[in-house]
């Protein structure tokens, strides 16, 4: 699939999987909005701020930062597309077969809010954008 003109924003960027993600967006022509808490590990992965880059820290879990995030990526982009929600808890321990609730509790925070927020953050300027996606 082309996403020559579209944006595609990937929180978690920063991340092995969003590493991996962003590389398949940019080689199919996306212009990137990339968000990690950490700038550096950003920039480490990614580099500096090109055309079709742009890198953003924020708090996921502070509705006011992913606002100011999205409208960041409609000023530099004009529009957003698509949404990678990539961020989120992860915990080594028990299979995933014995996963237990104290483990699922420990990591539901951060996944259910910074999910949220940036879906609910994006979901206006993704409601415009011909064939959207969260």
């Amino acid at each position: 699939m082309d996403f020559a003109n579209r944006t595609v924003m990937i929180t978690g960027a920063a991340g092995n999987l969003g590493q991996a993600v962003a590389s398949a967006f940019a080689d199919r022509g996306a212009r990137l909005l990339l968000v990690d808490h950490d700038e550096q590990a950003l920039r480490q992965a990614f580099g500096a701020p090109g055309e079709r880059l742009e890198i953003a820290a924020a708090d996921l879990l502070d509705p006011v930062q992913v606002g100011t995030t999205v409208r960041r990526a409609i000023e530099r982009f004009g529009r957003i597309d698509a949404l990678a929600n990539l961020t989120g808890g992860f915990r080594m321990g028990e299979p995933v077969h014995a996963t237990t609730e104290a483990t699922t509790d420990s990591t539901a925070p951060s996944e259910r809010g910074s999910s949220s927020f940036s879906a609910l953050a994006s979901s206006p300027i993704l409601a415009e954008a011909p064939k959207n996606t969260i």
